[in-house]
């Protein structure tokens, strides 16, 4: 049985003043396939409303899937 790769994520707390776009983007361009977007980055979307189907709609558009909204703790 072979052995699989590691599987990495780009988390949005080490770009934050990226867009969603933008942030995507670069884990495309950076050979990632996974992210973790934040509910605690202020103006970005999450926090702005923007419904959950754009920001789907925005990863696909990058290969990207979302593996998580990390900092829930405002639940």
């Amino acid at each position: 049985m072979a052995a699989s790769m590691p599987s990495f994520a780009l988390n949005h707390i080490a770009a934050p003043g990226l867009s969603l776009d933008q942030l995507f983007s670069l884990a495309s361009s950076l050979g990632l396939h996974h992210v973790e977007i934040r509910n605690d980055i202020e103006n970005r979307p999450i926090l702005d409303g923007t419904p959950a189907e754009q920001i789907r709609a925005l990863a696909d558009a990058h290969g990207v899937s979302i593996l998580s909204i990390n900092a829930l703790q405002r639940f």
